[in-house]
């Protein structure tokens, strides 16, 4: 949340291309497969055996780069009846102690449900250390400490709910399991709600593009060499888990229930 957080470009553009290699690394490495496949039935002299062995293992390479793709865009928008991989180790043991403060200003302030977010965030932002767990000093909402560095937990606690209880109003979502309105949320709490209206009014709402370009603005009219955290939803994300209903029902209440399950 804090407009001090560092970002590299260099380091985002590195990640990139480590997996843009990866994935050509395992495309070729299954065309060659296949190609000693083919031509060890065709050297034992199978008419048929080739083009049916051919026939199911293009069905499997299909079905596997299909359910590569589905399981990179639950990232972005998850569906109710998406399956996703259940861990319950998202989050560190000090980030889960301040669990019933998180949940008392949750209630207090009208987002109950999203305490799973709020200990995503909690985790981003400091792993559940030091005096101010939630990174709010900068926030709107810190008004005891205005201008310093918080230094109550609780306090800090509070101060976080509040911005992300505003972002998430501000952004119109309609639950734990609206990704894409959680998407555009979270980096109005690293950015500062006025984001939120900005992408909605230039874009529709939160991407990868525009949230640079928002960071690459705001440096450039304060003269600072960075602005916020420009990839701060893909970092929350990784923590976060929400109760849900696969076969299409209600979403689940709480987000750090027993049977939760996780983006990551």
């Amino acid at each position: 949340m804090s407009e001090k957080s560092g970002y590299r470009k260099t380091n985002t553009r590195r990640r990139r291309r480590r997996r843009k290699k990866r994935f050509w690394r395992k495309f070729i490495r299954f065309w060659r497969m296949f190609g000693r496949a083919v031509v060890y039935l065709y050297r034992a002299g199978g008419r048929v055996v080739i083009p049916v062995a051919a026939l199911i293992v293009v069905f499997i390479a299909v079905g596997t780069m299909e359910q590569s793709e589905q399981m990179a865009n639950v990232r972005k928008v998850t569906k109710k009846d998406t399956t996703i991989t259940i861990r319950k180790d998202l989050v560190s043991d000090e980030v889960e102690n301040y669990s019933d403060v998180i949940r008392k200003y949750a209630d207090e302030y009208s987002i109950g449900e999203y305490t799973g977010l709020i200990k995503a965030i909690m985790m981003q932002e400091s792993r559940g250390d030091g005096t101010d767990p939630m990174q709010a000093s900068a926030s709107f909402y810190n008004e005891r400490y205005a201008g310093q560095t918080i230094t109550d937990p609780d306090y800090s606690i509070r101060a976080g709910v509040r911005e992300l209880a505003a972002a998430l109003d501000a952004a119109d979502v309609r639950g734990p399991d609206d990704i894409k309105g959680i998407s555009l949320a979270v980096q109005g709490y690293n950015f500062g709600t006025g984001y939120i209206e900005w992408a909605r009014k230039n874009y529709g709402g939160y991407s990868e593009e525009n949230a640079s370009t928002f960071s690459n603005m705001k440096a450039y009219e304060n003269g600072w060499s960075s602005y916020g955290d420009p990839d701060y939803v893909e970092h929350v994300l990784r923590y976060y888990s929400y109760s849900y209903s696969i076969s299409g029902g209600s979403s689940g209440k709480g987000g750090d229930t027993a049977g939760t399950s996780a983006l990551s």
